[in-house]
């Protein structure tokens, strides 16, 4: 079954499906607009893969709701459920639905959760659940509609003039190709190469045009890794001066030596020197090389 992106992925013991599904009806038909996901036989058919479906559908959710009873902490699947929650960094609720104690492996998984005691007015902790749930999901919504936006300001590239010098750069790789095949072929082509009679005037611009595009490649593909991984940086939220993050510009500066030695030494040595500044070992011991 295709299912979209709920806000709640539900957590249950099959023991406690009956209370589970009333607290899916409950939350929502609340004025919220909560929706919610969980394992039963609407949402995994017959053939279909269980784990994945539940794995998927964690991913998709925004929060994760644990019904815990005795039952459910005793289960195989609800505790891997719980870590796999943990491990996508999802914002964790839970429900007490009995008088059980936690267990000290649960009650360390479930130390930052928001524990709710569903024994006594549950139509109350449905509600203020609700409530919960719909604030969080909105703050979530809002970093989600940020990031894209961050990600959109930079898309031109690593620095402000790195995509435009990158298609200039790829424009004249493809020219310089095109000439060359060209005048290859004025020059007789293969068959001319063959017997040696070939245009030599035809031959020379071939080679300059070659030799021309040979040079653009190297700076091109160092300025398209750094509009890539800097969009992949914006697109994860990290942050451009890390420590990490000024090594990795500097390796990607000085990947070429030459168009380094020409345009980016000093930058490049600067973003090295900072990640080393910041206390990055790598870039210590790439800064005792070079002084070598």
């Amino acid at each position: 079954m295709i299912y979209g992106n709920e806000d709640v992925f539900i957590s249950y013991s099959s023991a406690n499906y009956n209370v589970a599904v009333e607290i899916k009806k409950r939350l929502e038909s609340s004025p919220r607009n909560v929706t919610c996901w969980m394992a039963n036989d609407a949402n995994i058919q017959g053939g279909d893969d269980f784990r994945t479906r539940i794995v998927d559908a964690i991913r998709r959710c925004k929060i994760f709701l644990f019904i815990l009873s005795n039952e459910s902490m005793g289960s195989k699947w609800c505790p891997l459920e719980l870590s796999f929650a943990i491990l996508e960094n999802k914002k964790i609720y839970s429900i007490r639905i009995d008088s059980t104690q936690l267990s000290p492996s649960f009650e360390f998984k479930l130390i930052c959760s928001q524990i709710s005691d569903g024994t006594s007015n549950l139509d109350v902790v449905i509600e203020t659940l609700a409530l919960n749930i719909k604030n969080q999901r909105d703050e979530i919504i809002i970093q989600e509609q940020r990031k894209i936006s961050d990600s959109k300001k930079y898309t031109i590239g690593a620095y402000p003039f790195c995509h435009i010098i990158s298609l200039i750069l790829g424009m004249t790789i493809l020219a310089s190709i095109v000439i060359a095949i060209a005048m290859f072929n004025k020059a007789g082509g293969i068959t001319a190469l063959l017997q040696g009679n070939m245009d030599l005037n035809c031959v020379e611009i071939s080679s300059i045009a070659l030799s021309i595009a040979t040079f653009c490649f190297f700076p091109y593909v160092m300025f398209l890794l750094l509009e890539i991984w800097k969009g992949n940086q914006l697109r994860s939220g990290a942050s451009m001066d890390s420590p990490s993050a000024l090594y990795t510009q500097y390796l990607i500066m000085t990947r070429y030596k030459l168009f380094c030695m020409l345009f980016f030494r000093k930058t490049a040595l600067e973003k090295l020197q900072k990640s080393a500044d910041l206390g990055y070992v790598p870039a210590k011991k790439e800064i005792e090389r070079l002084n070598k």
